[in-house]
Order: C-alpha cells, then sequence, then structure tokens
C-alpha cells in the first residue's frame, strides 16, 4: 500500500507578479516530513507559476497523485482564488471512495478565521502556525480517525 498524499497548494494571483518562493508550505512540508508517522508523500503546487492555467495544472495534479489532503495557502487578497481552488476540487473529488479533506492555513485563515469558514466547501481551516496542528491533524487521518478539532484546526 502506498503513503498518503498530501498536496499543498499556493493561491498565488498571477497577476500580481509574486515570485517568491512558497516558503511556508516550504515549512509544512518539513513538520510533516519530520513529524507525521506514517510518512506522506508530498507535493507543492505554486499556481502563480502557471499564470491563467493554474487549473489546468491543478486537474493535472489532482488525477496524477489522487491526494488524501489538498492543503491550501491563501493571502487575504487571494481568498476568491482559493474558493474558486476550493470548488474545483470539491468537484472533482465527487465520486472518490475516499475524497480528500480539503483544508485552508495562511494569513487569510488566520486573520479572518470567520471569513474563511464562510466557504462551506472547506473541510477545516488552520490558524496560526500550521506547523504543529498539521502534522497532529494528518496522523488522525492516515489512522482513518475523523479531522476533530485541535489546537490550531477548526
Amino acid at each position: 500500500m502506498s503513503p498518503p498524499f498530501i498536496l499543498f497548494v499556493r493561491c498565488a494571483d498571477h497577476r500580481l507578479g509574486n515570485v517568491s518562493p512558497p516558503l511556508g508550505l516550504l515549512y509544512l512540508a518539513g513538520a510533516v516530513r519530520r513529524d507525521c508517522r506514517p510518512a506522506w508523500e508530498m507535493g507543492i503546487l505554486d499556481l502563480g507559476l502557471f499564470g491563467g492555467e493554474w487549473r489546468q495544472a491543478l486537474e493535472q495534479r489532482l488525477d496524477r497523485d489522487r491526494p488524501l489532503v489538498v492543503a491550501l495557502s491563501a493571502m487575504a487578497n487571494e481568498r476568491d482564488l482559493a474558493r474558486q481552488i476550493t470548488a474545483l476540487v470539491r468537484e472533482r473529488r465527487a465520486g472518490r471512495a475516499r475524497p480528500p479533506l480539503i483544508l485552508l492555513g495562511g494569513p487569510f485563515a488566520s486573520f479572518a478565521p470567520a471569513e474563511a469558514l464562510e466557504d462551506q466547501r472547506l473541510d477545516g481551516i488552520l490558524v496560526g502556525e500550521g506547523e504543529r496542528a498539521l502534522p497532529h491533524l494528518l496522523d488522525r487521518v492516515a489512522a482513518g480517525a475523523p479531522a476533530a478539532p485541535l489546537p490550531g484546526f477548526r
């Protein structure tokens, strides 16, 4: 049996010219690698690299990797893009035996959690430093346990 897969997605708006590396997602990936048992396979998709073709890039990754968790990171000015991404992931997970959990983190979820939770298609948000909460959450998901509230997860 292959290890579970998490796809980290940076909701970068290509029109803003954001060319910095997705450091927050890289920190999360490091925490997952260090703290999760069993080990998870991971991928990072920086949508800012794809311009207007982000849908196709995301669809290809979802089909290829079949993630158990899709974790988005968004800033406040990227909330509409995050909602579009969440809708696409929700649509593409229909019919799967074990559909992926959809999470949102980053500055938007941390500084406006009530607004972030208005998107009913999300399964939860990570508030604050996700490096602490995410490994615990992934351990529960890998064990087939429900994603119960944990410190930093709503």
